[in-house]
């Protein structure tokens, strides 16, 4: 069960980055606002009325008229059609405009960096759950064992795992004739080096 986690989380993490990685959008902008509060007017003024009947308001190319869309017009200096409803929004200078853009895109941006770092401190934590139940596992196999042999690179990786199991014999094998005597007095309380 942990081991799927932690692959879910893996998959969220890697969507997350590649979000982080996008630009940000009018519609990320547009989602943000909505949940805001401080700033949820403007989300109303960017949104479409709804018509009766199944009506959609159109767009100077007859393609459906969306809050996306809006938000350019908005960002690009256009005044609004007669859908208006927050006509003080729509009379804001450009460059404040530009500022409340740019603050929101930051918003916007910091929020996707905090999901990212939630994403990883969960994904983290999976996988030293997964690491710790192999480390037991190979705990409980050593300690059966008398005599462990093992290269200078594994007893480093595995030092707290050989440590814990106490073997009466560790054979080592050198490489390049350097002894490394840290490593095998880490290894045991009690230990002969030959």
């Amino acid at each position: 069960m942990c081991k799927i986690d932690a692959i879910n989380a893996r998959h969220e993490l890697d969507a997350s980055l590649q979000d982080l990685r996008k630009p940000v959008t009018y519609k990320d902008i547009l989602s943000m606002l909505e949940f805001s509060g401080e700033d949820e007017f403007y989300w109303e003024s960017f949104q479409v009325p709804e018509q009766e009947a199944g009506f959609q308001v159109a767009a100077r190319n007859n393609a459906p008229l969306t809050p996306s869309l809006v938000y350019q017009m908005w960002i690009q200096g256009k005044r609004r059609s007669p859908i208006d409803c927050n006509s003080c929004v729509w009379a804001l200078p450009m460059e404040t405009r530009f500022q409340l853009h740019d603050k929101w895109s930051k918003k916007v941006d910091k929020e996707k960096m905090a999901h990212y770092a939630e994403l990883a401190e969960k994904h983290a934590q999976l996988s030293k759950q997964i690491n710790n139940f192999y480390e037991d596992t190979n705990r409980n196999v050593l300690r059966s064992k008398r005599i462990i042999g093992c290269t200078t690179t594994a007893a480093s990786m595995y030092q707290s795992i050989i440590a814990s199991a106490s073997p009466d014999i560790v054979i080592v094998e050198e490489a390049g004739e350097i002894l490394e005597s840290h490593l095998f007095a880490a290894l045991s309380q009690s230990i002969v080096i030959h």
